[in-house]
C-alpha cells in the first residue's frame, strides 16, 4: 500500500469516511492493509494555479517530485 501524507489543506478536501479513509470506490479494500509498498510514502500538498486545484506529490525518501497535468 502506497501512504500519502496530506497536508491540512488537501486533508480538508479529500472524500474521507470516519476511521480517514477514502471513500472513493477507487480505492480497493484489499490495498488496506498493513503491507509495506515498493513505491514507497509520499507527502501531497494542495496548491491552486489560475483558480485551479493541483495536488503535488513529493517522495520521501529520494525527494522525486510528481505534478500530474491535466491536459
Amino acid at each position: 500500500m502506497i501512504k500519502i501524507h496530506s497536508t491540512k489543506k488537501l486533508f480538508a478536501k479529500l472524500p474521507l469516511d470516519e476511521s480517514g479513509i477514502l471513500t472513493n470506490k477507487l480505492v480497493n479494500a484489499d490495498a488496506r492493509g498493513t503491507g509495506g509498498s515498493p513505491l514507497g510514502s509520499w507527502h501531497a500538498n494542495l496548491l491552486t494555479l489560475q483558480r485551479h486545484n493541483c495536488i503535488l506529490f513529493v517522495h520521501d525518501a529520494k525527494s522525486f517530485l510528481v505534478f500530474p497535468a491535466n491536459g
